[in-house]
């Protein structure tokens, strides 16, 4: 048998379906089919599925360089934030140090006030910033939540320690009321601690009489988690309800006024919103205008261990803010890594106050030929230095025998997170952030005096 099925083009360009078969008589039969439109129909699709897979393509590539873009944004802004938070801390401490020093070395009542001015305009300017950053962090995504144990009334008793000077210059009564947990939990103190700083601090600003109250209980548990609510209550201007919408919004405040009269970036109700969803919980308040506000925030935590299950109380040398034996610095030796000539005058001043023996290595070169030409008990290390940086002079330095367990800690301006974290992996003991107060160092540098079981070189 034979048959045939082709499609052929004609002379006057037609599309034709011929289909021939013999038949076993020995005819020929056939058909010839006009399939002109379809011919034409697929080469039209055809051509549409080609212009789609090249728009698909160049989408792609344009969301591809779209998205290169982003990340080459962000990690330039991150670094920008990384580079102006070491370049104000940096001045930072040597205004925190100074002032210390010039204090030290004895002053008059007025020149008292003033320093206690300086180093108060300090403490803000580092709040401001540090408050920006955080910021910066949590819209980006970077901002990582610490998990630790978590006690509520010390968060409280530490948020009233900041402001009581405050609340007693103005006469303010400050109530507190904290619902006992019966669980042991675990979360962010740090940054439950700034939240409810942030609204008392707040409340503080608006409130010229009266009282403030602070407020801390359970609002929701589940098996292994509890919501907790902070609440903060003031007896100030109150707000309008127009205006309570956009409080928690960055760079945002209910009167722009209050920026000249009261102070203030507009930033701590919403990193304290922002805090609270990280923490899976929620903000918001509730104000009647001149009768008060009161602003709330909701955190869940996790439950870690019943109050009865606990570990018998420290002693009082041991809890917090309890009289420590001081050290016997006299005779034990430090290097000091730093390359700003006004940093390295307040810090070796501020060591060398302490007993401390001090050699100064101006970059991390000499940081790495001094540790291996003396012996120290103990070495500061600066991050960001010419020459070589201090995660390298460290990485270094561990290499050497003699260096091997002594503790290394990071004095740094750079406060992010992923920079303690370089320079625990690069083999650093301790992260210190600038401006340090001296007696915070000196606390440091005593507990690891103490846990080296270090003997005078």
């Amino acid at each position: 048998l034979y048959a045939r099925i082709d499609m052929v083009p004609d002379a006057d360009g037609r599309w034709l379906l011929i289909v021939e078969t013999r038949t076993p008589s020995g005819y020929l039969v056939g058909n010839r089919i006009d399939i002109t439109d379809r011919k034409k129909a697929e080469a039209e699709v055809h051509r549409h599925r080609h212009q789609l897979e090249e728009l698909v393509a160049s989408r792609t590539a344009q969301l591809v360089d779209a998205l290169d873009a982003a990340r080459a944004a962000s990690q330039a802004k991150s670094l920008f934030l990384a580079n102006m938070s070491h370049e104000i801390r940096t001045p930072l401490n040597a205004i925190s140090g100074l002032s210390h020093l010039i204090r030290r070395s004895g002053v008059d009542a007025a020149q008292s006030d003033r320093l206690a001015k300086i180093e108060a305009a300090s403490r803000h300017l580092l709040e401001i910033i540090s408050t920006i950053l955080d910021l910066s962090k949590i819209e980006a995504g970077r901002l990582v939540l610490d998990d630790g144990d978590v006690d509520l009334a010390s968060i409280v008793d530490n948020v009233v320690a900041m402001v009581s000077i405050e609340t007693s210059a103005k006469n303010i009564e400050l109530s507190i009321d904290i619902e006992p947990m019966q669980w042991r939990l675990r979360g962010d103190a740090t940054r439950l601690q700034q939240a409810l700083l942030n609204y008392v601090a707040n409340a503080l600003k608006f409130t010229e009489r009266g009282r403030i109250g602070i407020s801390v209980r359970c609002e929701d548990e589940s098996p292994d988690s509890v919501l907790t609510r902070f609440e903060v209550s003031d007896t100030g201007v109150g707000i309008e309800a127009q205006q309570q919408a956009r409080l928690f919004e960055a760079f945002d405040q209910a009167d722009n006024s209050a920026t000249r009269q009261h102070g203030g970036t507009g930033l701590g109700l919403a990193i304290t919103r922002r805090f609270a969803e990280l923490m899976g919980g929620s903000a918001g308040l509730s104000s009647h205008l001149g009768v008060g506000s009161t602003f709330w925030f909701t955190a869940r935590l996790t439950k870690a261990t019943a109050v009865a299950e606990l570990a018998p109380p420290r002693l009082a040398t041991e809890l917090p803010g309890a009289p420590r034996q001081r050290v016997d610095f006299s005779g034990r030796r430090v290097l000091l890594a730093e390359d700003n000539p006004v940093n390295v005058e307040v810090m070796v001043d501020i060591l060398t106050d302490l007993g401390l023996q001090v050699d100064v290595a101006n970059d991390g070169v000499e940081a790495v030929t001094k540790a291996g030409q003396a012996s120290y008990d103990l070495m500061l290390m600066d991050m960001q230095m010419p020459r070589m940086g201090g995660l390298q002079a460290t990485r270094l330095i561990r290499r050497l025998p003699a260096c091997a367990t002594v503790p290394i800690l990071a004095l740094t301006a750079n406060a992010f997170a992923e920079d303690k974290q370089q320079c625990t992996q690069a083999g650093m003991n301790d992260f210190i952030t600038k401006p340090v107060e001296p007696a915070e160092l000196e606390a440091i540098l005593q507990t690891w005096f103490e846990r080296a079981a270090i003997t005078p070189s």
